[in-house]
Order: C-alpha cells, then sequence, then structure tokens
C-alpha cells in the first residue's frame, strides 16, 4: 500500500468496491455523487482524519464510509440492501469498528444510510 494520503483512500474505494461487488454502484469521495439507483449502494468515504504518530512516522487514517441506499419512495427496501452491503464489507479484510444508522440528506428528502467506522488504515 502506498504512504501517501491520496493513495490510501484510492486504495481504499478498490477494496471497498471489491468487497461489495455488485451490491455498490460505485464508491466516490464526491459527496454530490452519491445517488443511489434501485437496488443498489452508493458509498461516500467521507475526509479522513490523518495522525503522525511521530517525526517520520507513516501517516494513518481514520476513516469513515457512509453506505447509502434507496429513495425517498423506497426506504423500506433500503436496509436489507445495506446490511447485505455491510455484511460483505466485515467478511473483508478491511478493519471495521463499528456501523450507525444515519440519515443521508439529498435535496430535501432524507435516504436510508449507515455510518461504518474504520480503525487505522
Amino acid at each position: 500500500m502506498t504512504n501517501t494520503i491520496t493513495g490510501k483512500i484510492d486504495a481504499l474505494m478498490e477494496q471497498v468496491a471489491g468487497a461489495c461487488g455488485d451490491l455498490v454502484e460505485h464508491v466516490t469521495i464526491d459527496e454530490t455523487e452519491v445517488k443511489p439507483p434501485r437496488g443498489k449502494v452508493c458509498v461516500w468515504v467521507k475526509p479522513p482524519e490523518v495522525a503522525w504518530p511521530y517525526a517520520g512516522a507513516e501517516n494513518e487514517l481514520s476513516v469513515r464510509l457512509v453506505f447509502v441506499a434507496g429513495s425517498p419512495w423506497a426506504q423500506a427496501s433500503a436496509l436489507p440492501l445495506l446490511l447485505a452491503a455491510m455484511d460483505r464489507l466485515v467478511a473483508s479484510a478491511l478493519p471495521v469498528t463499528s456501523a450507525e444508522p444515519v440519515g443521508f440528506t439529498r435535496g430535501d428528502a432524507t435516504l436510508a444510510a449507515y455510518q461504518i467506522t474504520l480503525n487505522e488504515i
């Protein structure tokens, strides 16, 4: 894995897409691109927290992912889809520590979403 912050985020996005497979429409760092189509999850990688434990050390990123699904008119079908995508993520080698339900605001609607926290990458 690369030591640059951008390189680590790019690698993480590929890992998330690979882990979740066909359940995920796309993984993005751009919140405005989160527009989940029916039957798919969009993943937004929030800006990371960055730490350098000591001078000259490799950076450590704490990352939060937001899994978003459904539409304002189809929220009931979003929960099973989100849970299935999270199950796949947890089964991967990524250091998932927790997930909490959150709403994702898109225009004047709130979509079903989970914020997932990863340990340092």
